[in-house]
């Protein structure tokens, strides 16, 4: 079984449980779900990577706040005009479009860059 395991970091995507995500926004507020799972889930030194298209979106500023205020590094992927996120941000990657769809595309090949970086450092080629 050993040698079938492969390397791997501990990673977890906000939001992706749907049981969790239902009931919260349900019960609380959907703009404050992905900051309730980060702060459970988050500790000082992690770092949360934040999409979105606009840098607006409410929920997404709530959950780099909450970052900021416990000592989580932030990185956000937007699009090209200025926006609330970047001002939150340790590094900003703004994709050079504003078009939403053109945005999520140029997001979806930084994201597997950034991947293949991280791979990259921990493990090497």
């Amino acid at each position: 079984m050993i040698n079938s395991l492969e390397n791997g970091l501990p990673a977890i995507t906000l939001g992706c449980d749907l049981s969790f995500f239902s009931a919260y926004a349900n019960d609380k507020s959907y703009e404050c779900a992905f900051a309730q799972q980060l702060g459970v889930l988050g500790k000082e030194g992690d770092v949360l990577i934040a999409f979105s298209t606009s840098g607006s979106s409410k929920n997404i500023i709530l959950t780099a706040t909450l970052a900021k205020a416990m000592g989580i590094k932030v990185i956000s992927l937007t699009g090209s005009k200025e926006n609330l996120l970047c001002g939150l941000s340790d590094a900003q990657i703004k994709a050079p479009c504003t078009e939403c769809y053109r945005v999520q595309e140029v997001h979806e090949v930084i994201y597997h860059v950034i991947c293949r970086m991280v791979e990259g450092y921990f493990w090497g080629n």
